[in-house]
């Protein structure tokens, strides 16, 4: 696994697509994490670059009349016949959604690369916070979809499993130029930490 903390969704775009050739262009491309991170934004910034197919799972979802956990508000049909149709285009396909292994398990539409995205909070230059970390370590909370997303984490640690992990800053944050404390990133055992260009070193970001 590696991560990456860039500044922007273009240079995170950079890193993916470095990587994922690095990694000999699997067909699929998985991007997962947190709602609200900018999953979408990234996998078709991606997407447009390499010439592939993008599949959003927001697109097939619809507002149950009862709080329910994220898959269950998806017409997974469609979606699955989105995914089929992706593939059989015979172009790389990009994919994101929370709860991915669940609503497109890889044991179905294989593992290809997966792409977990973070936001850190940079309140201090020295010692920026995956705020979703805690969450992920306490109970989790009560409303749906949110309680299912962190259960998933929970089970499944997306962001433990991931080939690259790509660091944002939060909204209104940004990033340091010199090294930082990572005590507060939940990066895990084993995790190489890269750069954002392949012309900088690690340190520099």
């Amino acid at each position: 696994m590696k991560i990456a903390t860039v500044r922007t969704f273009g240079e995170a775009a950079d890193v993916v697509i470095r990587v994922w050739r690095e990694a000999s262009d699997p067909k699929l491309l998985r991007f997962e994490g947190f709602d609200g991170v900018g999953k979408s934004g990234l996998s078709k910034l991606v997407a447009s670059r390499i010439d592939a197919e993008h599949v959003e799972s927001d697109k097939f979802a619809f507002r149950p009349e009862t709080p329910t956990p994220y898959p269950g508000c998806l017409k997974q049909a469609e979606l699955d016949a989105a995914i089929s149709a992706a593939f059989a285009s015979g172009k790389p396909v990009a994919l994101d959604s929370v709860c991915l292994d669940e609503v497109a398990p890889s044991s179905s539409w294989g593992r290809g690369f997966v792409v977990y995205i973070k936001r850190l909070s940079f309140n201090s230059q020295n010692n920026p916070l995956w705020h979703p970390g805690f969450a992920i370590e306490d109970e989790a909370p009560e409303d749906e979809p949110h309680r299912g997303i962190v259960l998933y984490h929970q089970r499944s640690k997306p962001h433990e499993r991931a080939d690259l992990i790509i660091e944002l800053p939060e909204e209104g944050h940004t990033i340091s130029n010199s090294a930082f404390d990572r005590g507060g990133c939940s990066d895990p055992l084993g995790a190489e930490i890269i750069c954002a260009s392949a012309d900088k070193s690690p340190a520099s970001i």
